[in-house]
């Protein structure tokens, strides 16, 4: 299988995106999919990491607001994750 491109967007943004990153250059030699999931974004990511047998999960950091107060994805994913999380700032 190939390693998913994972994001938490419902209804036709979903479609946009996937047709947005597909025209990107420097993703054609890597191969990807796009994958819709509702929920808790950590337990969905670490779901389709496990599903996709993940070496690790990638996230990018968040700097606003929302994840000062409620925790970032990323720090929620890496204390529980069962893979490694390599965070990108």
């Amino acid at each position: 299988m190939s390693p998913p491109v994972f994001v938490d967007v419902p209804d036709h943004r979903t479609e946009v995106l996937g047709l947005e990153l597909a025209c990107v250059d420097h993703l054609s030699e890597v191969p990807w999919i796009l994958v819709e999931r509702g929920g808790d974004i950590c337990h969905e990511l670490e779901e389709v990491g496990r599903e996709y047998a993940a070496d690790a999960i990638v996230v990018g950091s968040t700097h606003g607001l929302a994840g000062r107060i409620f925790g970032s994805v990323a720090g929620r994913l890496a204390r529980r994750a069962q893979r490694p999380v390599v965070v990108i700032p």
